[in-house]
């Protein structure tokens, strides 16, 4: 897979430093290959730092500045603190480089919506409408991705009923665990 290519329909780009230690416990199999659950630190324009999900090869030694080219991908973990077990989304990555990216999050998504969008306006008179679209994973299966809209993105998509296609640009987020995609743009 090519950076940004737009017959991938489930597209993400990350550059930061890699933390191998986090939150979850325990190795996953991806195509009969080990993975291990970690973190990448993105640091974004405005200087704010995100800790998004990633899965890295077992044997890989983390390195700072690293690019990685890969695809949102869902699987089911072992929650450290709770040995409880949730279903999660991960980048699962491709390309694994040094070559520094334009941008340090971005994510191409094309898929179904999942459901009809939930179009609110919060207590600052906000629109917003967070919206489910699947997406074919790593394993040629499907994962759901929670994606949010604000003001007149949100008002573009409040009215997109479910199966109807979407494609989109955005940012990933990640907050408790969860990975959700900010919409910056809509074809």
């Amino acid at each position: 897979m090519s950076a940004y290519d737009n017959k991938y329909p489930n597209q993400v780009g990350l550059y930061g430093n890699i933390v191998k230690n986090s939150s979850y416990k325990g190795s996953t199999k991806v195509r009969g290959v080990p993975y291990v659950p970690a973190i990448i630190q993105v640091t974004e324009v405005n200087q704010k730092q995100r800790n998004i999900p990633i899965l890295l090869p077992k044997d890989y030694e983390p390195q700072n500045g690293v690019r990685i080219y890969g695809q949102l991908h869902g699987i089911i973990v072992k929650l450290s603190k709770s040995n409880k077990t949730k279903s999660r989304l991960f980048v699962f990555p491709h390309i694994i480089s040094e070559v520094i990216p334009q941008k340090p999050n971005y994510v191409f998504l094309e898929g179904t919506i999942k459901s009809k969008p939930f179009y609110r306006i919060n207590n600052l008179n906000k629109e917003f409408v967070k919206v489910w679209i699947e997406v074919p994973d790593a394993e040629d299966r499907y994962a759901s991705v929670a994606c949010m809209a604000f003001g007149n993105m949100a008002r573009r998509i409040r009215d997109m009923q479910k199966g109807m296609q979407l494609t989109i640009e955005g940012k990933l987020r990640a907050e408790k665990g969860n990975i959700d995609v900010l919409i910056c743009k809509k074809f």
